[in-house]
């Protein structure tokens, strides 16, 4: 069922990659945020972040980032936007990209995952739970600078 599917690190750019990656990210922004070029120039040349696409064929239904960052008492990754296309979702797709980029985290040696994920995603905080993540904390806090 899912093996027509491939996972792939997006490690060039192309107007195409950005067109997909921004109509995933219209899916899960509650802001209406889409990247620009330079944006994601930016991300895929950094190497500590790990931009993972879900693939059928030539087109990205799937992405997710995993952030890896070394810091005084630990290596942590952060998992970050990751989002399936809505018309891929109930296949499985979640579960395996997330494996995916767990199993890279081991791979990297990081020691601790974390991920946020807006409360009222039901479906993706109940997969989170059943593939071991903890909640560990409702208090988030940002500083826009």
């Amino acid at each position: 069922m899912t093996n027509k599917f491939t996972i792939k690190r997006i490690n060039r750019f192309s107007k195409k990659a950005l067109e997909d990656l921004n109509n995933l990210l219209l899916q899960i922004s509650t802001s209406g945020y889409q990247m620009d070029s330079t944006r994601l120039k930016k991300v895929i040349k950094n190497k500590n972040t790990y931009l993972m696409a879900l693939y059928e064929g030539e087109k990205i239904i799937g992405t997710i980032t995993l952030v890896s960052v070394f810091q005084i008492r630990d290596h942590k990754g952060y998992v970050e936007n990751f989002v399936i296309d809505e018309n891929y979702r109930g296949r499985k797709l979640g579960r395996k990209m997330i494996s995916y980029i767990t199993e890279l985290a081991k791979r990297i040696k990081i020691e601790k995952l974390e991920l946020k994920s807006e409360s009222h995603r039901v479906v993706a905080n109940m997969l989170y739970k059943k593939l071991g993540f903890n909640v560990v904390s409702a208090n988030v806090y940002d500083m826009k600078l």
